[in-house]
């Protein structure tokens, strides 16, 4: 279910139903969840499910205590071996360690601050950690098809754009900064996608293994140096396609 209130709408219900017991302080688990029930769904492999993961956990945050994803890697033989190097695993790498999109989004939730921050977009979280600010914003935008996961998410999928996004963060020391910007999106940390390019193989050379790689490392789409003034505001415009998640780190020099 990739709807707007997939899994969140569960947390939250199962949540009321524990503050409407006898017990209403009991502490909320989940040790199993993910962008999909089957060992064989190619949305676990699309890029749309980094979006989806930090919108589910987004609207998750307050009302369980922890979120356990469903699995680390495509290493998961209950239905036998893995018949192609992207066949709709579980995992947020496939079995030649290669990170699909969906490691980036923990990648990425991992390098926020201890820190949260108050935001006015919904879609974002902003935190406060070690020698800066870090901003995590995205797109969730559901597919609109009614064709199975195992039919629509076997293509080429390019995003369409979603507009322009106006990152503003005040209250910062003045100063100088080193700005990273990171992305997941089409193309971006997309190994299905070029794997896709790459003709969809039943297996990889080393060689083909370490180009994937090399294209979907996480590195910064941008650095920079910028300074705060005395307003000690930083705003960028960032434009957006249906999808995408991006980190901003703000570290002070």
């Amino acid at each position: 279910d990739t709807s707007a209130e997939a899994i969140i709408a569960g947390v939250r219900e199962v949540r009321a139903k524990i503050k409407a017991s006898s017990m209403p302080t009991l502490p909320l688990h989940y040790t199993e969840w993910s962008t999909s029930y089957s060992p064989r769904d190619p949305g676990h492999d699309a890029y749309i499910s980094a979006a989806y993961i930090v919108s589910r956990l987004k609207g998750s945050e307050g009302h369980a205590e922890s979120m356990s994803y469903w699995t680390f890697t495509d290493i998961f033989e209950e239905n036998g071996p893995v018949p192609s190097p992207f066949h709709g695993g579980f995992g947020l790498i496939n079995f030649q360690g290669l990170r699909k999109s969906s490691f980036y989004a923990y990648q990425f939730l991992n390098r926020l601050g201890e820190e949260e921050l108050i935001s006015e977009d919904k879609d974002s979280w902003v935190t406060r950690g070690g020698s800066g600010v870090q901003v995590l914003f995205w797109n969730y935008t559901p597919a609109k098809t009614e064709e199975s996961d195992q039919v629509y998410y076997k293509r080429d999928l390019p995003s369409k754009p979603a507009g322009t996004v106006r990152v503003s963060i005040n209250g910062l020391r003045r100063g100088p900064y080193t700005l990273a910007m990171y992305r997941i999106g089409y193309g971006v940390n997309d190994v299905y996608t070029d794997y896709f390019k790459m003709g969809s193989p039943k297996t990889l050379t080393r060689e083909q293994v370490k180009s994937l790689a090399e294209r979907n490392d996480g590195r910064a789409v941008e650095t920079q140096r910028v300074t705060v003034g005395v307003s000690g505001i930083f705003s960028r415009d960032v434009s957006m396609q249906e999808n995408d998640v991006y980190l901003i780190t703000l570290a002070r020099n």
